[in-house]
């Protein structure tokens, strides 16, 4: 039996997850910490990596950041067409002297003052009035915060999950909703992490085990066939 042998069977032990539709009503889209501290080259970890002399070896992550933001803005525009609500999380302290940080990012200096320019969400995808915004002293959103609870009030069972960095917060917040039992969708052309193996490695083990992994343009058109007009006209 040969490498790609045992691959196939090693993936036939379990059947792969099924396709999960998009249901009006009970869909979200959750944007994962597009924000300055850690998506763009001149703030937070950007800034901190020429100040070390270390921007070589982010221009990948960087690279890709600039390719996923305007996927993630037309799957926020479309979200908004069609109704379904669109949920932002970012690393945010509470507190300007960063005291209320988990031991993990106190430890790895990952902090973002109240106010501050790494708190903001780039310009971009910034939210509008009215969308839910959570703010995390951790790599989780569902440890960090009270979104399952938000989600459950919403009648939210679906969820499209974007954003950074695909092999941390990303991946974080798809385990943690596929073991809430929602039905999750990963967004892998609107994620990005610091080289594009930690991606497309991430992206294999959460494939068909915690969610489904489609492209943007798969999610437009689902999210088109959605909007009220659709809908009318269908």
């Amino acid at each position: 039996m040969d490498r790609e042998d045992r691959k196939r069977t090693w993936l036939q032990v379990f059947p792969p997850l099924p396709f999960y539709d998009l249901h009006a009503g009970h869909t979200a889209l959750l944007v994962v910490d597009m924000q300055y501290l850690d998506a763009h080259r001149d703030y937070g970890m950007g800034r901190n990596a020429k100040e070390q002399g270390l921007e070589e070896e982010l221009e990948q992550y960087f690279q890709a950041v600039d390719a996923i933001v305007p996927r993630i803005a037309q799957l926020i525009d479309m979200s908004r067409s069609a109704g379904v609500p669109v949920i932002h999380c970012r690393i945010a302290s509470s507190v300007a002297d960063g005291s209320d940080l988990s031991r993990q990012h106190h430890d790895l200096h990952i902090f973002a003052a109240p106010g501050s320019r790494e708190a903001d969400f780039l310009d971009e995808l910034r939210p509008l009035p009215g969308e839910i915004v959570f703010s995390k002293t951790c790599g989780g959103v569902f440890a960090g915060t009270n979104i399952n609870t938000v989600l459950h009030n919403l009648g939210i069972d679906t969820l499209i999950v974007t954003g950074v960095v695909t092999n941390g917060c990303v991946e974080n917040a798809v385990r943690a909703a596929s073991d809430l039992s929602y039905r999750t969708i990963l967004v892998d052309d609107a994620c990005a992490a610091q080289t594009q193996a930690l991606h497309d490695t991430a992206v294999q083990v959460l494939r068909d085990t915690y969610c489904n992994v489609r492209p943007t343009e798969s999610l437009l058109a689902e999210l088109r066939a959605l909007t009220p007009a659709a809908v009318v006209m269908a």
